[in-house]
């Protein structure tokens, strides 16, 4: 089953659906209007046995499993994790927060600072994020900017992985000796992408592991 109406709607409909006993549901995001909601929900489906996915569909995309991949081999954890983005925390945050469970693991603690611009429906918070791997990452929130931003800077000892409006482009930069001034080191000025440029892709192949999942033919 897929849950795609108003977020305001997904409580009573989650709740009906689990009823009937379906094998999946793949709900759009933001996944419930509240904290307590969603808890409900996980509850209920877990005692009914019904798996429930959210649509963050970048966990799918191509792209971003080539960068998850490179990242794990490189067996450290990031120095820092630098991401601006835009058009509210339910809306685009949630697709980023999302992104930083999937590459990086779960979240300590958070650090909440003010809106931006205020906005009143769904502001950009701004926020500062331990993960229990002990790295930082810095969420900067822009409400009023005439342009899409969803960029993550991931920094490492010897190299910076760079997440570009939203995953259409993903590159890694590594260190270079006297590219710019002798004796000092330095990014290099263009990073290598991961896979060609374009949109993030994750639909074809969520709905494919939904399918697989349903049908009793899944691997996990």
């Amino acid at each position: 089953a897929v849950v795609a109406v108003p977020t305001e709607k997904h409580f009573e409909i989650l709740k009906d659906l689990i009823d009937y006993g379906p094998r999946a549901i793949f709900c759009e995001k933001p996944f419930c209007a509240s904290f307590e909601e969603a808890e409900q929900i996980i509850s209920r489906a877990s005692t009914a046995n019904v798996k429930i996915s959210v649509n963050f569909h970048r966990r799918w995309d191509p792209k971003i499993s080539a960068l998850k991949s490179a990242l794990v081999s490189l067996d450290e954890k990031a120095i820092a994790v630098d991401i601006n983005y835009s058009k509210g925390l339910l809306n685009y945050g949630s697709h980023i927060l999302d992104l930083v469970d999937y590459l990086f693991g779960e979240v300590e603690c958070v650090h909440v600072g003010g809106a931006k611009n205020g906005a009143e429906r769904d502001p950009s918070f701004s926020a500062l994020l331990k993960l229990k791997s002990g790295s930082p990452v810095y969420l900067k929130g822009f409400d009023g900017v005439a342009y899409e931003l969803m960029d993550v800077n991931i920094f490492y000892r010897n190299c910076m992985y760079r997440i570009d409006f939203g995953g259409y482009r993903l590159l890694k930069y590594e260190v270079i000796r006297d590219q710019y001034f002798s004796g000092y080191h330095n990014l290099s000025s263009s990073g290598v992408s991961f896979l060609p440029d374009g949109p993030v892709y994750g639909l074809p192949q969520a709905y494919s592991e939904i399918a697989a999942y349903c049908s009793g033919t899944a691997t996990e």
